[in-house]
């Protein structure tokens, strides 16, 4: 399957704001490769993770030595955010 039919299939697929993106950097880059998308959509989202691995990020997450209290508690907060979007915690 070429590139443009691989990208006509992933735009069918995606919603909201990745579709919006998507169609923002199709414009900017009309000959965008399906692996440049998506990179880009990476930067852009992050990467994905299952909820094992946002529960253990979270239960783990230790503050370091010397580290202050604030940038833990920053740090957890990133984690916690984590875990509630992947339906670990409520």
């Amino acid at each position: 399957m070429s590139e443009e039919g691989k990208l006509k299939r992933l735009l069918k697929t995606l919603r909201g704001p990745a579709r919006e993106v998507m169609l923002l950097l199709q414009a900017a880059i009309p000959n965008l490769s399906v692996a440049d998308f998506l990179h880009a959509m990476k930067l852009v989202f992050g990467e994905s993770e299952s909820s094992v691995t946002s529960h253990g990020k979270f239960f783990n997450t230790l503050q370091a030595q010397g580290e202050k209290a604030s940038l833990y508690v920053i740090r957890l907060e990133v984690q916690l955010q984590n875990a509630i979007q992947a339906g670990v915690i409520a």
